[in-house]
């Protein structure tokens, strides 16, 4: 099975589901955000960076435990 690439902002991206889990509020502001704004991501880009910034230790748990879920 080959590699399967997701959009980064895709909501069934493994990069947003974690963020999903581990900083729910960034997450709902920014989807929010997007969906106040079709078509104009840029005016999310602040929330977009919180959300990632505050995603990092999640990044780090999946990527170095074998038991993580998201």
């Amino acid at each position: 099975m080959g590699l399967v690439r997701f959009p980064r902002e895709d909501k069934a991206a493994p990069r947003m589901l974690i963020v999903k889990k581990e900083c729910p509020p960034e997450y709902d502001a920014f989807m929010s955000c997007l969906d106040n704004n079709p078509g104009k991501p840029e005016k999310c880009l602040t929330l977009r960076q919180e959300m990632f910034e505050c995603g990092k230790a999640g990044f780090k748990k999946a990527n170095s435990d074998p038991g993580y879920t998201y």
